[in-house]
């Protein structure tokens, strides 16, 4: 702690000082003019140190922030903290000693972190810490693009959870009351919510829906048709789900690709392929909604097929499709 404290530059200041008691910087002249002698009070000016405004006030914010998220992650994982625990157990307790007690924190400035950058050390390892945080602060979406963009292994399965935030955020403006049954799998044997429709009907929403066909009891066309073929996987399933056993179901397939043949052709074959299979013993009627990246698909395209209609859309198109396959429209 003595070493941050240190740590701290500061700007020094000479100011006219009245005190009972001798200090160093006293003008014995001016004290034995302004009341004889022996003096009563003394005169003269003191040297004050006062710590670096942006310093002490990045410090502090800085601070304040990692013991939140360090409250936050070992919440989550008791030894989140393992490597740095030490340190942030003296950058806590550094919070109530002077100058950080007194100062207030604030959220540094890009110019800020450079600044930082070039006081020295330990300023220069300060600075990529607060410039995280500021990141985090500003713009939460900008810094998980950051993190997670780069993995192509979560790329497309955060898309598949984006397109079912999508599905549950339009079900709740059609004026359905949605109720969560059970956690997000992908092998899951039951719907994840059920809904409950404004005219009063319920449907099962599931989250990669190849569980379906052994939870309502119906034969999978698919795992019937590859029974020969030892390894070729189980029931298909469309990514996401709406299902009212033995009469509607409403079929999302999430394309997350650059590659508009991947997102169109791709997309459209296996949303023909669900269909077909729905309407094979499982529900009377079916609809089939291919769901790509905006800058992908430039508006939502419909068609229909003897099996049902096939959409191509966007994320942000669901609002209308979802009502409408509610039949609430």
């Amino acid at each position: 702690m003595a070493a941050w404290i240190d740590a701290l530059p500061a700007e020094s200041r000479r100011e006219r000082r009245e005190d009972l008691a001798p200090f160093s910087g006293v003008s014995w002249s001016e004290t034995r003019k302004a009341g004889g002698w022996p003096p009563t009070r003394f005169i003269g000016r003191a040297r004050e140190r006062l710590a670096d405004t942006l310093l002490v006030t990045t410090l502090r914010w800085t601070i304040e922030k990692l013991v939140e998220a360090r409250r936050d992650a070992v919440s989550a994982w008791p030894d989140a903290d393992g490597r740095v625990r030490k340190q942030l157990e003296i950058a806590e307790v550094l919070l109530e000693q002077d100058p950080l007690r007194s100062a207030s924190p604030i959220r540094p400035r890009r110019p800020d972190i450079v600044a930082l950058r070039h006081e020295g050390r330990p300023w220069h390892l300060v600075a990529p810490v607060a410039d995280e945080l500021r990141a985090v602060e500003e713009s939460p979406v900008e810094f998980a693009t950051r993190l997670i963009a780069p993995d192509e292994e979560l790329r497309w399965r955060l898309f598949h959870l984006a397109v079912l935030g999508s599905v549950l955020v339009s079900l709740k403006a059609c004026g359905s009351e949605v109720t969560w049954l059970r956690p997000l799998s992908g092998g899951s044997s039951g719907p994840a919510y059920s809904v409950l429709a404004k005219d009063g009907r319920v449907w099962d929403l599931w989250f990669e829906a190849g569980g379906m066909w052994s939870s309502y009891g119906a034969p999978s066309p698919y795992a019937a048709a590859a029974a020969g073929v030892p390894g070729a996987g189980g029931p298909l399933g469309a990514d996401v789900a709406l299902v009212r056993p033995g009469e509607d179901a409403v079929l999302f397939e999430c394309k997350y690709s650059w590659s508009p043949q991947v997102v169109a052709r791709a997309g459209y074959e296996q949303a023909l392929a669900y269909l077909a299979e729905a309407k094979t013993g499982l529900v009377k009627r079916a609809r089939a909604v291919v769901v790509g990246p905006e800058g992908v698909v430039e508006h939502p395209s419909t068609t229909n097929t003897f099996a049902g209609t096939i959409t191509i859309a966007r994320p942000n198109d669901l609002l209308d499709i979802v009502c409408e396959g509610l039949g609430v429209a």
